[in-house]
């Protein structure tokens, strides 16, 4: 089918609208040559769509300057972006009364009838391809999405490997109905393989060293995504080995005549390697710091003259950070800035907000349905967690553990402190999830040869009486009467 997108205006008027066009505020101009004036707007075609809906979209309006900026703008508006219409053609015409009549004439998109029929995805499953599939059964069919979801569809398959792929959608229109039925047609191909990676520019670290980080390697199926995992594991390598300024471009992907293997060549520009310089620790809005300088450059875990490892130094950031939460800080600010100087060395500025100590103030909890609020209180008291005492989040960590191994009546467990009126107090909000089945209860029996009848009944409960008591009852009849308890 072919679908057009038509401006129809009468030959007497086109001098006027790109007059128009330039002038596109010339509405508001008292000046304004009345003959350019919408005087009135209509639609054709509608059958399923509401007249007032098209007009609401379009930016004409009666009383306005004319502006081929404008019936553009609603064309696209109408066709591409509301989805609703195959054909959107204007006509503008002169009134005897004076002014202009825009008459847009559209023609709806059908229904879709059925299923999108997917055809030759042997090596790929719908399942991969059902984010880029965006029409649906009876929903209106719109050529400007097939489109679209043609496009994505093969992207999904590039990104597979799959360089040989074509997509082609195909749809048959029932008339008297006013359906389609749709279909993509898929020749995957084969997967293309890689003949060689390649790199250029690096003189500090080796090719060998390279190719040992990535999953994109001679033999292998290509696969765009792998690729850039490939990419930002290079990266991170170069930047835990003090290249902090590394450029990785973007490689050159050369195929072969026969469509089958492929090379890829990574450009790299290194840049100079950073060593440790200063560490300079600065407290600020505090006189009595919680810990020294001495143990924040030790818990930094960078010694001067170093490499300066990226890695080591954001886990030593977090070991800081964990330290002061640890002591009750749990507002405490680490601002780490690093200072890169052409010497090769980098200084570093730990600017430390550390807040005050935050206490509990009150424990709520929240969530419980069948299990007592004393229960959790006493798990929280074992560590320490109680009402005027600090807010130790590795103290909560192993709370959380604690609580969830109270049985499986517990599903899920979530801290957070909450703002009080009483300065560096916080009240602990403490959200449990149960799960709703707690015990088990089973019965069941049956004939033996020997035995003769026999039955077995077993009774279980994780969280009697809502205080996580555990009992197991099992017992047999028959031959042999027997019981057990736990």
């Amino acid at each position: 089918m072919v679908r057009s997108i038509i401006i129809l205006c009468c030959t007497l008027l086109l001098v006027p609208l790109l007059f128009a066009q330039e002038n596109p505020n010339s509405d508001s101009n008292p000046n304004s040559d009345p003959s350019l004036i919408v005087q009135k707007i209509s639609v054709e075609g509608l059958n399923e769509q509401n007249e007032t809906l098209v007009l609401g979209l379009i930016e004409t309006r009666v009383g306005k300057e004319i502006s081929s900026e404008s019936l553009t703008g609603d064309i696209r508006t109408l066709y591409r972006d509301t989805g609703l219409f195959s054909d959107v053609q204007v006509d503008v015409t002169p009134l005897e009364t004076g002014g202009l009549h825009v008459k847009y004439i559209v023609t709806e998109n059908p229904k879709i009838k059925g299923e999108i029929s997917v055809i030759g995805n042997d090596k790929l499953s719908y399942r991969k391809l059902k984010s880029a599939i965006k029409l649906q059964p009876d929903s209106l069919f719109s050529e400007y999405i097939l489109v679209k979801m043609q496009h994505e569809i093969h992207d999904i398959y590039l990104a597979e490997g799959f360089y040989l792929a074509q997509i082609t959608p195909e749809w048959t229109l029932d008339p008297e109905s006013n359906t389609v039925t749709v279909s993509l047609l898929i020749d995957e191909g084969e997967r293309i393989k890689v003949s060689r990676v390649s790199f250029t520019g690096n003189e500090i670290v080796s090719e060998k060293t390279l190719l040992d980080l990535m999953k994109t390697r001679k033999g292998k199926r290509f696969r765009d995504a792998v690729l850039e995992e490939d990419l930002a594991k290079i990266t991170e390598y170069y930047h835990n080995r003090g290249m902090m300024q590394v450029e990785i471009g973007e490689p050159k992907k050369e195929i072969s005549d026969d469509k089958r293997t492929i090379h890829v060549e990574i450009p790299i520009v290194e840049g100079p390697q950073f060593f440790v310089g200063n560490i300079n620790v600065k407290f600020k809005n505090t006189d009595k710091p919680g810990f020294s300088e001495e143990k924040i450059r030790k818990m930094l875990g960078l010694s001067k003259d170093e490499i300066f490892d990226k890695s080591a130094f954001q886990k030593g950031i977090e070991n800081i950070q964990g330290a002061y939460s640890d002591k009750g800080y749990i507002l405490a600010n680490i601002n780490p800035i690093p200072t890169y100087h052409p010497d090769g060395t980098v200084d570093i500025d730990l600017e430390i907000s550390e807040g005050s100590v935050t206490v509990i103030d009150n424990i709520q909890i929240e969530g419980l349905g069948k299990t007592k609020d004393y229960v959790i209180k006493r798990e929280l008291a074992r560590l320490n967690l109680r009402p005027g005492e600090v807010f130790n989040v590795d103290n909560l960590q192993k709370a959380h553990q604690k609580i969830r191994l109270l049985g499986s009546f517990i599903r899920s467990v979530d801290f957070s402190p909450s703002l009080t009126a009483n300065g560096n107090r916080r009240d602990l909000l403490v959200s449990i999830v149960e799960n709703t089945q707690t015990g088990v209860f089973t019965i069941g029996g049956g004939y033996g040869t020997e035995g003769g009848v026999f039955g077995v009944a077993e009774i279980g409960e994780t969280n009697l009486f809502g205080r996580a008591y555990r009992v197991h009852l099992k017992g047999e009849i028959g031959t042999r009467n027997r019981r057990t308890a736990q």
